[in-house]
């Protein structure tokens, strides 16, 4: 599936899945050596940084990617039982 050709309804069909749970495709540009969008990484509420490189390994381009995240630290609070 070419999810970069916007005519392509299998991708608007993504798209509308993807924009339905408010999730995001960060890769941008061509992940297969004939050109396309074939290789994704989707997320929800994530800051991604990603990096398409051809390795020559094999026609699909490697994709990598780097996620930010800040710790969510949870506090319990015994006063509060009863």
């Amino acid at each position: 599936m070419h999810v970069d050709n916007p005519e392509n309804s299998y991708a608007k069909e993504l798209n509308a899945l993807l924009d339905t749970f408010i999730l995001t495709q960060p890769v941008q540009g061509p992940t297969h050596s004939l050109g396309h969008t074939l290789d994704l990484v989707i997320t929800k509420g994530l800051n991604i940084s990603t990096t398409v490189k051809d390795l020559a390994l094999s026609d699909q381009l490697c994709v990598f990617f780097d996620v930010s995240t800040s710790p969510h630290i949870l506090i319990y609070d015994c006063r509060k039982e009863s």
